[in-house]
């Protein structure tokens, strides 16, 4: 409570997440990802700016993650993936962008997760839906 923090559009840091804070130019203390694709580079730049974070508070349905869904693009699949995004209760759909070609699909849905473990069980139930080839977490 009292610190100025926000979590980085890089990486979309959820509750469970493993994170780190790096204090930005303006004392701002930006919490990343430990895999986020800057991690690496922020680390090796500016060492003397990254801290030691964890999570602390109550989970909701208040972070927004984005996965990345491909599959053989059957009649109402993208029906059944938000009717099992509907059924989750610590789950919203924020947004869905989806295209089609040559019989596939691939897309990107925006979910509002509570934590980690709200959206591991997302993601297996997504996998379950007959033509989804695979499911990613971006």
């Amino acid at each position: 409570k009292g610190i100025n923090y926000r979590l980085s559009k890089c990486c979309n840091p959820i509750f469970g997440d493993e994170v780190f804070g790096f204090v930005s130019a303006e004392g701002v203390i930006k919490i990343h990802r430990n895999d986020c694709p800057n991690a690496a580079h922020i680390r090796a730049k500016y060492p003397y700016r990254v801290i030691r974070t964890r999570w602390s508070g109550k989970t909701g349905a208040g972070f927004a993650a984005t996965l990345r869904v491909v599959g053989h693009d059957d009649i109402g699949i993208v029906t059944n993936i938000s009717s099992i995004i509907n059924k989750e209760k610590d789950v919203m759909l924020r947004n869905i962008s989806i295209e089609s070609h040559d019989g596939m699909f691939s897309g990107f849905l925006v979910v509002g997760v509570g934590d980690t473990r709200s959206l591991d069980n997302l993601v297996k139930k997504i996998k379950t839906v007959k033509g989804v080839k695979d499911v990613q977490r971006t």
